[in-house]
C-alpha cells in the first residue's frame, strides 16, 4: 500500500480531528446567570446564542486599522469589500453599531437559525428585506428589532407564523437586556440543552471573548453532561511544555473521538483500548523522500493495559506504514520514532529517545506556538503551492503573527469547570488588524 495514502487516511485526519475538537470546546462553557435577560431579543427556547458588541468591535477595528496598524493590504481589502455591489436594492435600515444576536432554536424537528438586530428605520427593513425571503428564509419585525431567520429545511407559511407567535411574540420575561449583567466581552456565547448532540461532553456553556490591543482574552464556565461525565479524566502523564512548540494535553476524550480513533487505528492493524488522556508536543511536519511525517512526541494513557509490541511487532501495522522496527524503534523512510512503555497502560511515541513528563491538574490544556500547526520542514515547492490556498494561508499568517497561546480547562466544583485562555500577538502587530486580515483571506473560499 502507498504510504502517502495510508498517512492521509490515518495520521493526518487524527491531527485534524484533535485540532477541530479543541476548537469546538471553545464554545462549551456555561453559567445560567443572566439567561432570562436575553428573552427580549432571542427565542425563549434557544439552545445557542451569541451576543456581539458591534460598537466596541467597530471602534477597536477602525482605531487600529486607520491610526495604528496602517496595513495597506488590509485597508485595500476592506475598501474592495465595501465597494462590492449588493444583491439587495435599498437600505435595510439596520443599526450597524448596536448589539446583534445570533441564535439557534429547535422547532418542529427543524433547526431555525436567526439574527436579531436593532433598526434605525423600520420602514426600510420592511420594504427591502423581502428580497431575502425564500422557502427557507423569512423575516420579522418586533418593535424596533429586525429578525432574519433561516430554516434547516423548507418551512411553510403556517409554520413561520406559529414560530413567530410562540418563540418571538410570547416572552416569559419582557425585561430589556442589561449590559451590566453580562460579561464585559466583545462576543458572548451561550449554549444549553446539549446543542452539539446527545454525546456532548458539556451540556451547557458560556464564554466571553474580549479583544485588546495585541491580545484576545477568553474566559468562561462549563457544566458537564451527566451522561458523559466518564469522558472527563485526570491527566496523569503530561509532557512538559516547550514554548517553542505546540503543546496539547487532554483528559477530555468524547466517545465520538474514541470511536473515530478506533476506526482509523483499526485500518492500520492496531487494536487499542479506550484512551484515558493524551499529551503531545508538536513542531510540524517534515518532508521526507516521498511522504510528510510529523515531528512529535506523544504520550497516550489508556483505560486498560496495552503493550508497545502492538506497534513494534504488528506486521500489518508496519506494512501499512511501510516501516521497519527494531527493539524500541519504528523507522519510516529513515525517520526514527521511539516507543517506550511508561507503565502497563501508558506509552510514549516520538522523535526523542527520552521524554520528560509531569502530572497536570487541568482537564484540558493547550499552549505554546500555534505557528507549528502549519510548519512543514523541507517542504519546498509544495509549501509554496499550499501558501497560495486561502484555507492554508489565512490561519498560517494569523498563527505566525501570534506570540503565545494558552487555553486551559480546570475543575472548580463538582459540576463546574473553568476556562481561561489568551492569544497574544507579537510586538508591532495588532489584534483587530490580524483578525481582519484573516477574515479577508478566508472569505475567498466562499
Amino acid at each position: 500500500m502507498n504510504i502517502k495514502g495510508t498517512l492521509k487516511k490515518t495520521i493526518l485526519p487524527i491531527v485534524l480531528l484533535v485540532f477541530l475538537w479543541s476548537m469546538a470546546l471553545l464554545v462549551q462553557f456555561t453559567s445560567e446567570k443572566a439567561t432570562t435577560n436575553l428573552d427580549s431579543y432571542v427565542p425563549k427556547n434557544y439552545n445557542f446564542v451569541a451576543k456581539i458588541d458591534a460598537k466596541a468591535i467597530f471602534k477597536e477595528t477602525v482605531l487600529e486599522l486607520l491610526f495604528e496598524a496602517k496595513d495597506e493590504k488590509v485597508l485595500t481589502g476592506m475598501n474592495e469589500k465595501l465597494s462590492e455591489s449588493s444583491d439587495i436594492k435599498g437600505n435595510l435600515g439596520i443599526d450597524l453599531l448596536s448589539d446583534a444576536f445570533i441564535f439557534s432554536v429547535p422547532f418542529n424537528k427543524k433547526t431555525i437559525k436567526g439574527v436579531c438586530f436593532n433598526l434605525k428605520k423600520v420602514s426600510d427593513f420592511q420594504k427591502n428585506s423581502n428580497e431575502l425571503i425564500s422557502e427557507n428564509v423569512f423575516v420579522h419585525v418586533s418593535g424596533n428589532k429586525g429578525y432574519l431567520f433561516s430554516s434547516s429545511e423548507k418551512i411553510s407559511e403556517t409554520e413561520k407564523k406559529h414560530f413567530i407567535e410562540t418563540e418571538i411574540d410570547v416572552k416569559a420575561n419582557k425585561k430589556e437586556i442589561n449590559d451590566n449583567t453580562l460579561p464585559k466581552s466583545d462576543i458572548y456565547l451561550m449554549t444549553k440543552e446539549n446543542v452539539f448532540g446527545p454525546n456532548t461532553t458539556f451540556s451547557s456553556s458560556q464564554i466571553g471573548i474580549k479583544t485588546l490591543k495585541n491580545t484576545v482574552k477568553i474566559e468562561g464556565n462549563l457544566i458537564p453532561s451527566k451522561k458523559t461525565l466518564q469522558t472527563i479524566n485526570s491527566i496523569d502523564y503530561k509532557l512538559k511544555s516547550n514554548p517553542k512548540l505546540f503543546n496539547f494535553a487532554s483528559g477530555i476524550i468524547p466517545s465520538t473521538i474514541q470511536d473515530t480513533l478506533k476506526y482509523f487505528t483499526s485500518k492500520v492493524g492496531l487494536t487499542l483500548p479506550d484512551i484515558k488522556s493524551v499529551s503531545f508536543n508538536y513542531e510540524g511536519l517534515e518532508m521526507m523522500e516521498s511522504v510528510m511525517l510529523p515531528n512529535i512526541n506523544l504520550i497516550i494513557q489508556f483505560q486498560e493495559d496495552v503493550s508497545t509490541n502492538e506497534f513494534l511487532k504488528n506486521e500489518l501495522f508496519l506494512s501499512k506504514l511501510e516501516a521497519t522496527s527494531q527493539e524500541e524503534e519504528v523507522i519510516i523512510e529513515g525517520k526514527t520514532y521511539y516507543i517506550h512503555q511508561i507503565n502497563s497502560s501508558c506509552i510514549s511515541i516520538g522523535i526523542n529517545k527520552k521524554v520528560n513528563y509531569t502530572k497536570s491538574n487541568h482537564s484540558f490544556e493547550i499552549n505554546g506556538n500555534l505557528g507549528n500547526l502549519f510548519e512543514i520542514k523541507n517542504g519546498g515547492m509544495f509549501v509554496s503551492f499550499l501558501e497560495g490556498i486561502p484555507v492554508f494561508k489565512a490561519p498560517k499568517e494569523l498563527f505566525n503573527a501570534s506570540k503565545e497561546f494558552n487555553l486551559s480547562i480546570i475543575k472548580e466544583e463538582e459540576n463546574n469547570y473553568k476556562l481561561d485562555g489568551e492569544l497574544r500577538f507579537k510586538k508591532g502587530t495588532y489584534t483587530m488588524n490580524e483578525l481582519t486580515k484573516f477574515a479577508l483571506e478566508i472569505q475567498k473560499i466562499f
